[in-house]
């Protein structure tokens, strides 16, 4: 069965618009090691439609079956339920411990 993660934040630093030293990257790529490559980044700081080799949008758009959930902690992300993109069934990893 495919998987579809959804991963929120890639910069480097909370609400800083910067990629550089992001361990972000190293993450996508051991999540493709594992043969997922239905990766969405929501990461609204930087004006890319894609980062590190996967998609990235502004905004949720759909449900997903993984979540890892603020891996930077914007302050954009607090207004977020990010429940209501979880997959009934789905697994959601709270990288900052933020529910």
């Amino acid at each position: 069965m495919e998987q579809h993660i959804k991963k929120f934040g890639a910069t480097y630093k909370e609400n800083v618009p910067d990629l550089r030293d992001s361990k972000v990257e190293v993450l996508i790529n051991e999540l493709k090691d594992f043969g997922i490559e239905n990766i969405v980044l929501v990461e609204p700081l930087i004006d890319k439609d894609e980062i590190f080799g996967v998609k990235n949008i502004k905004n949720p758009e759909e449900k997903y079956d993984v979540i890892v959930y603020y891996v930077v902690n914007h302050e954009v992300f607090e207004d977020i339920n990010v429940l209501d993109y979880l997959n009934y069934g789905g697994i959601l990893i709270d990288y900052k411990k933020k529910i």
